[in-house]
């Protein structure tokens, strides 16, 4: 007989299924998009990110949080030459900065390179996570189908090795509604980390995830009150609170990626 996901067995071969669905919609993006180039804006992103991580300068491309960013600034090589912060005005004289910084100071294909590494190694981080909170939300084979279709979808394949924030802000807020309705279903401490995690990761990837996160925040909310229905003043007070939890613990994620010190002038 097969082993069933609730045997160590069954733990370990669903774990093993997500990792090479994973690793399968990996290569398939790197066999799709091995001949792309830069798309627009990826210089900027890199360069920014690169300068973050080294200064904890956040003056560059402010407008977009900083997730996808640090996480490719770190897959690039420490020969990466930056460029003095001059004081920038327009949005024009950033952008110049950058791309000169990206195609006359260093090896624009090389960098290209560590970057598209270091994206599939992101994506795929958060892939597996959907993963996992899928099976325990819904079970082993939807967990598994999604990432099946997730790993044939062009769309997703094209973005995978791509520096930019639409794929990171999907996969943290798929993961963060995931947990968010573990946490409204349980009320387990461990969603309720998880949950505020994922927000906070949702939060740094784009600022559109705002306004997920606040329809996000309002059925949890009604969940919470609905407490006094099922168990009285005390189970709806005790929900509230860890609600509370999840949400300040959203903010350190998110302040934590800017050093805790970011000030936007």
């Amino acid at each position: 007989m097969p082993p069933t996901p609730s045997t160590p067995r069954g733990r370990l071969a669903g774990l093993g299924l997500i990792l090479l669905l994973v690793a399968l919609a990996v290569l398939r993006s790197h066999a799709g998009t091995r001949l792309d180039g830069y798309t627009v804006d990826e210089p900027w992103h890199i360069v920014a990110g690169v300068s973050y991580l080294r200064t904890g300068d956040f003056r560059l491309n402010p407008e977009h949080p900083p997730l996808s960013k640090l996480a490719v600034a770190a897959a690039i090589p420490d020969d990466f030459k930056l460029r003095p912060l001059a004081p920038l005005s327009e949005k024009s004289q950033e952008r110049e900065l950058v791309e000169e910084t990206m195609y006359f100071d260093n090896d624009s294909r090389g960098t290209q390179a560590a970057a598209r590494v270091g994206m599939w190694t992101f994506h795929a981080v958060l892939l597996v996570l959907l993963g996992l909170a899928l099976w325990q939300a819904f079970g082993l084979a939807w967990a598994a189908g999604t990432l099946a279709f997730l790993a044939i979808e062009p769309t997703v394949g094209a973005h995978l090795p791509v520096v930019m924030t639409d794929l990171p802000l999907a996969l943290c807020f798929g993961l963060a509604a995931v947990c968010a309705g573990l946490l409204a279903s349980q009320w387990r401490w461990r969603w309720v980390v998880s949950c505020g995690v994922a927000v906070g990761l949702a939060l740094g990837s784009k600022h559109s995830a705002l306004a997920g996160v606040a329809g996000m925040a309002a059925v949890l909310a009604v969940a919470a009150l609905w407490g006094l229905r099922q168990g009285g003043l005390r189970t709806m007070a005790a929900r509230m609170a860890k609600l509370g939890v999840a949400a300040l613990l959203a903010l350190v994620v998110l302040w934590a990626q800017y050093g805790f010190r970011f000030n936007a002038g």
